[in-house]
């Protein structure tokens, strides 16, 4: 995905890939700077507080001081709050968290006030066929989205391009859920803020 000259690292400035792991990180780290030397940094739990510096000359367009030594940034979601990284506006899901609260976080970073994009891309790796169906992360993952955009008015698609930014659809896809994920709390607050929203709009706004 990343040779070759129309590849998504010819038409971004850098590129930030989000993983679980500080392991996959690693791992991943050691295979880009294969082919793309010491433009990559991994960043997990584990780097030291000169690694994070080095990251805001590259990556945040309010540092002080501006590098651009680093084109790509793979991170755990240790970076996924409380740090700017717009100088980026591609996103890399090497793998989607059971919580999607997580990947808009993760684009959270790069989607901000400020930013001198005009588009933001986002780019995800799902379970193969046979690992979706006894896990149905992806399907999970994109209905509890779904519940998101229906509660807070959300206009981008972070996972697919069948992700609907309207109700339409949204209690099916819902449906499909497992019975024992019906009760996750993350969902008990959507559906809280959807009911302020339709019997308290002052109030929902104020929450917006």
């Amino acid at each position: 995905m990343l040779k070759g000259e129309d590849s998504v690292l010819s038409k971004a400035r850098k590129i930030l890939i989000f993983t679980e792991y500080s392991e996959t990180a690693e791992y991943l780290g050691r295979k880009l700077k294969e082919t793309f030397g010491e433009c990559v940094l991994v960043y997990s739990s584990k780097s030291k507080s000169s690694v994070r510096k080095e990251i805001i000359e590259n990556f945040d367009p309010n540092a002080k001081v501006q590098k651009d030594d680093i084109k790509i940034l793979i991170t755990t979601d240790v970076l996924a709050e409380g740090i700017n990284l717009h100088r980026s506006n591609v996103i890399v899901n090497y793998d989607i968290p059971w919580n999607p609260t997580r990947v808009l976080q993760r684009v959270g970073r790069i989607n901000r006030v400020g930013t001198s994009f005009k588009e933001i891309y986002i780019y995800n790796f799902f379970p193969v066929g046979v690992a979706e169906k006894e896990l149905g992360l992806e399907a999970a993952a994109i209905a509890k989205l779904q519940a998101f955009h229906q509660a807070l008015g959300e206009d981008a698609k972070y996972l697919t391009e069948e992700e609907e930014v309207n109700a339409h659809g949204l209690f099916k896809k819902m449906n499909r859920l497992k019975e024992d994920e019906e009760e996750d709390s993350l969902l008990k607050y959507v559906k809280l803020l959807r009911e302020i929203k339709e019997k308290e709009p002052e109030l929902f706004e104020k929450i917006k």
